[in-house]
């Protein structure tokens, strides 16, 4: 319980709870809505519609994370949470991700 001592960790666990029941209840209110708009056909408009919400996070995750290590400069240095996460925004092939030099 000493994880929730810390501000910014009972910030983020509260987020991703938060998060977490957003994701669910689209889920559940985008098989209603299906069965609203199709009826009996409803699986197969569900099943479309998850597909298609997969292929996006599958196809969509890779390139956030390729534009996260290579092109958040556009990003403001000023800011608190840029400046600790520097070490993900600036790429160099010669450092990792603390920062410190492999050499």
């Amino acid at each position: 319980m000493s994880l929730f001592g810390h501000r910014d960790y009972r910030h983020l666990f509260g987020a991703q709870l938060v998060a977490l029941f957003g994701t669910g209840l689209t889920t559940v209110a985008l098989g209603l809505l299906a069965y609203d708009l199709a009826g009996s056909d409803a699986g197969a408009v569900l099943g479309t519609a998850l597909a298609i919400k997969m292929i996006t996070y599958v196809t969509v995750a890779p390139l956030a994370v390729a534009y996260a290590a290579t092109g958040c400069r556009a990003v403001s240095s000023s800011s608190r949470w840029t400046r600790s996460a520097r070490w993900w925004c600036s790429p160099c092939p010669s450092s990792t991700r603390s920062g410190r030099s492999t050499s």
